[in-house]
């Protein structure tokens, strides 16, 4: 479990803590950034195989084809229902250009 941790800017070394913090997050997000390459290289070399792969390394779930994948147009309206009608306009938008 995180623990969250205070800084306070005053203190005499909170220069060389935030460093340190932020050195340490920066790691984490290259080794983010790799893993995440590594997977789009997977799936722009082998599509729909990649993805399957990895949906059942990730989710454990065990699928043979993308169909399996797919929501249908009902749930996916199910879904947007509670949602505000400005904040479910944005997420269905698409985007120009």
């Amino acid at each position: 479990m995180s623990t969250i941790r205070r800084f306070s800017s005053a203190a005499g070394d909170f220069e060389q803590r935030l460093a340190a913090l932020l050195a340490f997050e920066g790691a984490q997000s290259e080794s983010v950034e790799g893993a995440v390459a590594q997977i789009l290289a997977a799936v722009r070399r082998d599509g729909d195989a990649a993805v399957i792969e990895y949906t059942r390394r990730f989710d454990h779930l065990d699928v043979r084809g993308m169909a399996e994948l797919q929501l249908p147009g009902s749930e996916l309206q199910a879904a947007l229902k509670p949602c505000p009608r400005n904040s479910a306009e944005r997420c269905t938008r698409r985007p120009s250009g």
